[in-house]
């Protein structure tokens, strides 16, 4: 996975270096983890993304499913209907 960047494009940001994007941001913030996170749209609605402080990238859809890469080669997706699979 390519490392994930913000693009400013006039008035519209980008999220851009993750699965199935670029992803237009409608909303964006810090965690008290100090993670940053953003709220996305994509064509299936808005989901979140949350870009770590330790290089690792989660991401939550408005379906329920969600991925989660560790940064390092390793991810874990979880299906809508709950099936996860692993790459590890």
């Amino acid at each position: 996975m390519s490392e994930a960047h913000v693009v400013h494009l006039g008035n519209v940001d980008l999220i851009t270096g993750l699965p199935n994007g670029p992803y237009r941001v409608s909303g964006s913030g810090v965690n008290g983890q100090g993670n940053r996170w953003f709220c996305v749209v994509t064509s299936e609605g808005r989901g979140y993304r949350y870009l770590n402080k330790n290089g690792s990238v989660y991401y939550r859809s408005r379906d329920g499913a969600s991925y989660f890469n560790n940064g390092r080669g390793s991810f874990r997706y979880t299906s809508p209907t709950g099936v996860t699979v692993w790459n590890v």
